[in-house]
């Protein structure tokens, strides 16, 4: 599944065409054209190169961008990952446990 969030993000940002182009040079160069890290996303800055894009049915991309655009996601989804808790260990809120009341009570007088 995570594969193919990043594929999809890599289309909305260059295009369906270029990630295309990207996965089949990535299957000419010996890579996993079904892995972005480090396979696809390498195959798609080289389509920056003439020697490349001429190549590719889609032409010239701006490889680097969607690598950069998934790469920002990926932190990101990877860092909110680390704040949210593990399945089971959340703590009830303050006023599921009757704490709110006292709260509330203190802050009216």
């Amino acid at each position: 599944m995570r594969q193919r969030v990043r594929f999809a993000l890599a289309a909305y940002n260059a295009g369906l065409g270029h990630v295309k182009d990207a996965r089949r040079l990535a299957w000419r160069l010996g890579h996993d054209p079904n892995r972005w890290f480090g396979h696809v996303e390498e195959a798609m800055v080289l389509l920056q190169k003439p020697k490349y894009h001429r190549q590719s049915r889609h032409g010239y991309c701006r490889g680097s961008e969607p690598v950069q655009y998934v790469s920002e996601i990926q932190t990101k989804y990877d860092a909110y990952v680390r704040l949210m808790p593990a399945e089971g260990t959340e703590t009830a809120p303050a006023e599921n446990k009757g704490e709110a009341s006292e709260n509330v009570d203190q802050g009216i007088e």
